[in-house]
């Protein structure tokens, strides 16, 4: 469980789709569609933004996304292999080459803080929320906590339960539950 007094921040779902309806607006371009654009790949693979950042279309094989996290290249850690989910198939903004056409790291936190900023998004839009957003959805939609652990690399489920939290949405949604 998350150490005590640690926050877990991720996006909740309405803002998530506040996001994803942004994008697809067709009111942004440049660096804020770039950045944008990687920020929701993350939200559904669960990828770090070291990782993302290496990606190429080398690492797609029959719609699987398969890499070796840089983290772990020095203990020889298997390959991950997170399936493609097809919004994030949509997402690829190249051909050949790297997958994405990404702008340096700073320049996309930037960006995204102003961007939840205009659409009066609560939490933080950073790539590591990212990373936490998908970890949430995914256990909210029914997805065990083994598979999560294996898609986000995990060696040890330990750091996987640390996207086991409840909130208040949550604890909302299971107390309509009881009659």
């Amino acid at each position: 469980m998350p150490a005590e007094g640690r926050r877990i921040e991720y996006l909740d779902e309405a803002d998530f789709q506040k996001l994803k309806k942004h994008f697809y607006s067709g009111k942004l371009s440049g660096n804020k569609e770039k950045s944008l654009r990687c920020y929701l790949f993350i939200c559904y693979t669960g990828i770090r933004i070291s990782d993302f950042q290496a990606l190429h279309h080398t690492n797609i094989k029959k719609d699987v996304l398969a890499y070796e996290p840089i983290k772990a290249q020095h203990d020889h850690q298997k390959i991950v292999e997170i399936p493609l989910h097809p919004e994030a198939k949509k997402l690829i903004a190249t051909t050949k080459g790297k997958l994405f056409d990404h702008p340096r790291e700073e320049i996309m936190r930037a960006d995204l803080s102003e961007i939840a900023q205009h659409l009066e998004i609560q939490g933080t839009c950073s790539p590591h929320t990212g990373r936490h957003t998908f970890a949430t959805r995914f256990l909210r939609a029914g997805g065990r906590i083994e598979v999560l652990q294996q898609l986000l690399g995990h060696d040890d489920i330990k750091s996987t339960m640390i996207y086991v939290h409840v909130d208040m949405a949550r604890k909302k949604a299971e107390m309509a539950l009881m009659l």
